[in-house]
């Protein structure tokens, strides 16, 4: 029994120290993550606490975000992969009777400088608010972009009916000829105005869209993210309970052998007074008898 018990102890001193060097590896992750982000010149979004902005990564993640971060210095600002790790990243099953839904995540994304200043430019504060601001102004802007294309095909029309006044015109004197078609080079100009106009809103709600889908995207990775790093979290807390539980019984079985030993040296100290005072006694009866 003792020899199974020195194994099991052994077991787990080893399992100790496995996850002490587990716990260095994930902080030097976190400071591996830190200098990329310095790096690149980006901002971790939704990291309120210090709590947030340290959670540790899974085993694989460091590796990834440094070759996201290479594709980061060769590729095109429109294809780069801002949050630094990959959606393949799955999180671990919870426990404790929780869901994935009762857990409590705080949103985070990796954006630019420039992503975050446009950010804080809008009136809304929580990352899910400015998104639904974002698409609020989307749909203003679509709204704006049907009356523009509704205006632009009303100009269209505009040539006809100043074809006729200009039929008309040239019944007429010089003057009135000249500001009929000062007024046809004013509609044309105006209709050149609103087709600018309508392909400007076009491409701001292009851009629009994609920040909305990226955006989204890094919320959903780094809840998986944060999912794990709390699983990991609740499994070590249960080891260490469970470690120092067996230091505790390991402790109380060298208290309880010491005092045994203690125990069984009083009793053998105790007993070999006795044995002399019968040993003296014997021997003066053996002498008063032959005395006699």
């Amino acid at each position: 029994v003792s020899l199974r018990f020195l194994q099991d102890l052994a077991y787990h001193r080893m399992q100790i120290t496995e996850l002490n060097h587990r716990l260095e590896f994930a902080r030097k992750q976190i400071e591996a993550r830190d200098e990329l982000i310095v790096k690149h010149n980006l901002i971790l979004l939704g990291a309120a606490s210090g709590e947030d902005a340290a959670a540790p990564l899974s085993d694989g993640q460091l590796s990834t975000l440094a070759a996201n971060a290479d594709v980061l210095d060769g590729e095109e600002p429109d294809t780069r992969l801002l949050n630094g790790v990959t959606s393949a990243l799955h999180s671990k099953p919870t426990t404790n009777g929780r869901s994935e839904q009762e857990q409590s995540i705080p949103s985070m994304a990796l954006i630019s400088k420039v992503t975050a200043e446009l950010l804080s430019s809008l009136p809304e504060t929580s990352l899910d608010s400015q998104i639904l601001y974002l698409f609020r102004i989307k749909k203003e802007l679509l709204d704006r972009v049907e009356k523009l294309e509704v205006e632009l095909e009303e100009q269209r029309k505009q040539p006809e009916v100043t074809n006729r006044y200009e039929s008309r015109a040239s019944r007429m004197n010089g003057p009135i000829q000249a500001d009929l078609k000062q007024d046809l080079q004013n509609l044309r100009n105006q209709a050149q105005e609103y087709k600018y106009k309508l392909q400007e809103a076009l491409q701001r709600n292009s851009a629009l869209e994609s920040d909305i889908v990226r955006l989204q995207g890094q919320v959903k990775t780094y809840k998986s993210i944060a999912d794990s790093c709390e699983q990991q979290e609740a499994d070590l807390k249960q080891d260490r309970r469970r470690f120092q539980r067996e230091n505790q019984l390991e402790d109380c079985k060298s208290e309880n052998a010491r005092l045994v030993r203690k125990l069984d040296k009083l009793t053998r100290s105790s007993v070999a007074p006795s044995l002399s005072l019968v040993g003296g006694s014997l021997r003066g009866a053996r002498e008063s008898s032959a005395h006699r």
